[in-house]
This record gives C-alpha cells, structure tokens and sequence, in this order.
C-alpha cells in the first residue's frame, strides 16, 4: 500500500565532489529503494525559500512509495554537510531516518570543485587565487549561489557538520564512507552498505559514473543558462508551467552533459604548500577522531605529488572516476 504522505527514511547527507550523484543513482537502481529523480540533489533542507514550503513540498516526490514493495525513501542533497542550518533542518523534519554521508580527502575535493566551477564558468579565479583568498579569510555569503559553488575549503571542512549529525542522530544511524575507500572497489563496498542497509545483492545494479567533472563548457551561454537561471526570466517561468520538475531535472542533466568539453584550466598552483597541508592534516585529524579510525587514504593527498613543508605543490587535475 501506499501511505498518504512519505518521507525519506535515507537520506545522504552530501558533500559537493563526493560522490553523492553516483551513489543515489546505484542505490536507486535496488527494488528496495525508492529513489525519485527530481529528489535527487533537491535542496530542501540546504536552501531555507524551500524549506520553508514546508514537508509536502519534499513529501510529494514520493508519492509512488509502496511500503509493501520499497523498504527505503532516498534522498539527497549535495551541499547539505555545508549549507547553514541545514542539518538542523534535516533532524526536525526526518529525525528518525537513517544518515549516509560520503566524505572525501579534503584538499583533493577542493581541486575538483575548484576544476567543476571552471568547467561551469562560474569560477573566474584561478586554483592559486581561490585557496589564497580563503586562507585569507575572503569568502563569498555560505548562502548565496557563489558561496555554494566557490567556498572551497569551507565545503571541505566536514568536521563541524559529522560532529551534529551525531548530536542529532544515533551514531547507528549515521553511515559514513570514505570516497577514496569506497570507489577503490565500488562492488563490494556498495555490497556491504546493502548489507547495512537490510538489503541482498541485486545484479541489476550498473555502476555507471555520473556527474563526473571534464573540467571545461562548450557554450557560456548555455552554461550561464544551466547553471545561474533566473527564476524571473521567462524560459524559467514557461518551463515551470509547462514541464513537472522531473522533467525539468532531466533536461538540465542532458543540457549539462552536452555542454561539457574535455578541455579546460589546469588546476596548478603557486601557493605555499604549508598553509594548504595544515588545513587538510587538520580537518583529516578531525574526522579520525569523530569516526573513531584512520583514513590512511587521506594521508597523501594525490593531487600535491611530493609535497615538503614550505614548498610550492604541483596540483593535478586528472580525474577519479567519480570527481
């Protein structure tokens, strides 16, 4: 039977640049799971206009839930480790639900963002400039759009938003993985968070990348189109009126794959290698100590090849499967 008003029962608690699109799209794939494509990355907890539509805005995603047939309501949102109040918003609306979130290296998720905003031209700045502006303590509003997509070092400190996610929830409720861990063998680690989640082995699944940064855009205006729409422009208000927001998300995911091009900035910095290491030692150092283990896949970052204290880091771009 269907219930009268669903409400995710799991929810990924995103971190941009980390995997969040690939494993809501794998874990959708499960008959287990209720996965709807408008509500992945919907940000009703990270932004307060749609949170303040209340419940029924989220809850009318999941109208086709069937709790004979789906043991688990999905969502996700990539900025919500990050986004002010949004964890608290997240425990006051689902505050029995259960918690994935997917933590990545710290200074390499940096570099991919830095090299996702380029490929969206809405990064003029260069990597040096961008890392030299917040160590410096230059950062964009964390709620405007800027703040969303440019405050790399911000998105990157995870510590403060896994500390309340454990205020709020039970620590057996709360999943964490390790980007690095987790796509190093994508098939047994998603195995084993079936296994955590209640569910068998389903050869249904294809662990195909998604979201994957390129690093460069073929159009601006298209981008500018994609990825800063006015919701007072005209092609935003006949669209709303003419598409549902399903196909609304599909079409911008089209649109954005189209855009792409495999050529674009080299990510190479001339900063001060310490300042940046002592960010992500520290924020690793956190993490261990919340989670109770080592990251020992964090130790070196891959992207500072080489690295000695006071020197000037070689940051590459190539990309992880899932950047």
């Amino acid at each position: 039977m269907t219930s009268n008003r669903v409400l995710p029962n799991l929810y990924i608690a995103g971190v941009q640049k980390a995997g969040t699109t690939s494993l809501f799209d794998w874990l959708g794939q499960h008959y287990g799971v209720f996965a709807p494509d408008e509500a992945k990355d919907f940000p009703f907890f990270s932004r307060v206009e749609r949170y303040r539509e209340g419940p029924s805005s989220l809850g009318s995603m999941y109208s086709a839930y069937r709790d004979d047939r789906h043991r688990w309501a999905l969502g996700a949102e990539a900025n919500l480790l990050f986004a002010p109040g949004a964890i608290d918003r997240l425990a006051a609306t689902l505050p029995n639900a259960s918690i994935i979130v997917l933590l990545r290296s710290p200074l390499e998720r940096c570099v991919s963002a830095w090299t996702f905003a380029k490929e969206r031209l809405v990064e003029s700045r260069g990597f040096e400039e961008a890392m030299a502006d917040e160590l410096a303590g230059r950062e964009f509003d964390p709620e405007s759009f800027d703040g969303m997509q440019m405050n790399y070092l911000s998105h990157s400190r995870y510590s403060c938003g896994v500390e309340r996610l454990m205020h709020y929830f039970p620590r057996d409720r709360v999943i964490a993985l390790i980007y690095e861990e987790f796509f190093s063998d994508p098939k047994s680690s998603f195995g084993s968070l079936l296994s955590r989640l209640g569910l068998e082995w389903s050869e249904e699944i294809s662990f195909v990348n998604t979201n994957k940064t390129a690093s460069g855009s073929r159009s601006a205006l298209l981008s500018h189109l994609i990825f800063r729409p006015r919701r007072t422009a005209w092609y935003w208000r006949l669209g709303t009126l003419l598409t549902s927001r399903n196909v609304r998300a599909s079409m911008r995911r089209s649109l954005r794959a189209l855009n792409r091009s495999r050529s674009g900035p080299s990510a190479r910095s001339k900063l001060d290698a310490s300042m940046l290491l002592d960010f992500h030692r520290e924020e690793t150092r956190r993490i261990e100590s919340l989670l109770g283990r080592p990251i020992p896949t964090w130790a070196n970052p891959r992207f500072c090849k080489g690295l000695q204290e006071g020197s000037r880091p070689k940051i590459e771009t190539k990309n992880s499967p899932h950047s």
